[in-house]
């Protein structure tokens, strides 16, 4: 078992590095091929000498709006601790596991429906940080379109989608937990990583869309300079789309989205109306950038790093989940995110046992009561 689970850890890293390998070569190829020895260029004047047209009011104001952004980061931080603190504490977390059990005896059924609880709970107990995050604050400085009718209708889509993706993910990534003994962590963060891809291979296709209406650009005034860009930089991407932005804010934006097949270069309509084509030329120059540096696939890298590195601190924590008990703290935080390792089984199946005097069964691996059926040393 150990050695099937490097071995699909090493493969997802393999193909993840493969295919950074395979999208660098055409854009090195044409740099070689193409691209003259570039002049001095002084980036920090250059900056310099654009922040200095702008009046002092605006740039102030900027400035507070992007610092206040950074300490965002912080609250957000915050206010997620004291929400998974409260799902512990007063055991409203247990109380969804137990609902999702009555209602089925189907394990996938358990842990999607539990999922759906969660994300409601949560999103309800943040509801007010969102708020204010997402429609006061962006109104304040002038950067929301919408009022607050649409701007909800826009979170209740993102909820529904998230509650769908979660669910999509979580069934198979616990019965990879419940399933794999020991190597159970292993497996997860393949999985975990697998669906992170996934994700960034289907959304500009099939999610996207959802929240904005995207057409293909006609305006060849436009277009041409773009896939121009596009083909001297080796992105295989064939059209250009745009997206009505408008509807939601004012901000103007572009990006080079997906990857293996699905690429595709979008821009906002309020860059398209606002913006001269040199300003946007520029704007996409900074987008392809990315797609040129590899960036989607370094941070695909760099996010599954974190997931393997999560996951052995939540195996590290299954394994000494007695000491946890002993000295609550951290240890209950990451136990929420794996709420059906088999501590919490362990727990669930004494309190059956003791209100329902289900006959036990002792586990042959461990010696310790369990439900039967249910192996309590499976995941240790």
């Amino acid at each position: 078992m150990v050695h099937k689970a490097h071995i699909i850890i090493a493969a997802v890293v393999l193909l993840t590095l493969f295919a950074m390998s395979a999208a660098a070569q055409p854009t090195t190829a044409a740099a070689t091929a193409q691209s003259p020895a570039a002049p001095s260029f002084d980036i920090n004047a250059a900056v310099d000498r654009y922040l200095a047209k702008m009046p002092p009011a605006q740039r102030a104001r900027s400035n507070a709006y992007f610092e206040g952004g950074y300490w965002l980061l912080l609250w957000d931080f915050l206010c997620t601790i004291i929400v998974m603190w409260l799902l512990l504490r007063f055991r409203w977390s247990a109380r969804m596991r137990n609902l999702a059990e009555r209602v089925s005896r189907f394990r996938p059924i358990h842990t999607a429906l539990y999922w759906i609880q969660f994300i409601l709970v949560v999103s309800v107990l943040t509801f007010p940080l969102t708020v204010y995050e997402g429609y006061v604050r962006e109104h304040k400085y002038g950067l929301l379109n919408q009022s607050f009718g649409p701007w909800m209708r826009d979170q209740a889509v993102m909820l529904a989608v998230g509650a769908v993706l979660g669910a999509i993910l979580l069934v198979p990534l616990f019965g990879v937990v419940r399933r794999l003994g020991k190597n159970w962590w292993l497996w997860g963060a393949a999985v975990s990583i697998l669906f992170v891809a996934f994700v960034a291979l289907v959304a500009p296709v099939y999610i996207f869309p959802i929240f904005n209406k995207y057409t293909k650009l006609q305006d060849a005034h436009i277009k041409d300079p773009i896939l121009s860009m596009a083909r001297a930089n080796g992105i295989p991407a064939t059209e250009v789309y745009e997206f009505d932005a408008s509807r939601q804010s004012n901000r103007v934006s572009a990006n080079v989205s997906g990857f293996a097949g699905t690429q595709r270069i979008s821009l906002n309509d309020n860059l398209l109306q606002r913006c001269t084509l040199p300003e946007i030329e520029t704007s996409m120059g900074h987008e392809m950038g990315h797609y040129v540096l590899n960036h989607a696939y370094k941070g695909l890298v760099m996010i599954g790093v974190v997931i393997v590195i999560g996951f052995a601190l939540a195996m590290e924590h299954s394994r000494h989940r007695r000491r946890c008990r002993a000295a609550p703290g951290g240890c209950r935080l990451v136990r929420l995110l794996l709420h059906h390792d088999a501590s919490d089984q362990y727990d669930h199946a004494h309190h059956r046992v003791r209100s329902r005097h289900v006959r036990p069964e002792r586990s042959p691996a461990t010696g310790r009561l369990g439900q039967r059926g249910f192996d309590v040393g499976r995941i240790s």
